[in-house]
């Protein structure tokens, strides 16, 4: 982080007045007044709250709105405050693929497909995989060569609307398409030239 960067605090959706969140990936409470049932008033001071991560890396933040607790992604948070975003894209993607960054300046939204394809990630997968411990990555592919997902196996891909069997099938070059789409494994990807 540069030392001309400044931190800037923005509330945060739905707990206005409650939470605030830092460009730098920082949350806090806010100052305020507690109203006790027994009449007692007390005077809460703003406190950076602790992050806890994720089974998968994340970190997360305990959020409590009406005596409700809520687990949120700190990533989410930030890029929700801090980054526009004019297609709606669902996903956030840490530019420099450290889950634990979560700057404003390293976070973008993105597709799903751009997120599951960027940076290392297709190769620590098929690293994992080459002893055969783990399902072979696959890709969704378009006729006209565009990749439009890429899935950690064909049985993930038939977890969302897809025939895994016919997935694979394809895949290994017994099928020439299924539901519209060409489907790869990552190794039969090498040297082929995608569009974006």
């Amino acid at each position: 982080m540069k030392l001309t960067e400044q931190e800037i605090w923005r509330p945060i959706k739905n707990y206005e007045g409650l939470y605030e969140v830092s460009n730098f990936g920082r949350v806090r409470s806010c100052d305020r007044m507690i109203f006790k049932s027994n009449g007692v008033v007390q005077n809460r001071n703003s406190k950076i709250r602790k992050q806890v991560p994720t089974r998968t890396g994340y970190l997360q933040v305990n959020l409590s709105k009406n005596n409700i607790q809520k687990m949120v992604t700190v990533h989410k948070l930030v890029a929700q405050a801090f980054l526009p975003n004019p297609k709606g894209y669902s996903e956030i993607n840490h530019k420099n693929e450290d889950k634990s960054d979560n700057r404003a300046i390293n976070l973008e939204w993105c597709s799903r497909a751009y997120n599951n394809s960027y940076g290392t990630r297709i190769s620590r997968i098929v690293a994992k995989n080459k002893n055969g411990a783990l399902s072979k990555p696959i890709f969704q592919v378009t006729f006209s060569g565009k990749i439009v997902n890429f899935w950690p196996s064909a049985k993930e891909a038939g977890r969302h609307g897809f025939d895994f069997s016919k997935v694979a099938m394809c895949a290994r070059g017994e099928r020439s398409q299924h539901k519209g789409f060409q489907w790869m494994y990552c190794s039969q990807c090498k040297g082929k030239r995608f569009l974006k």
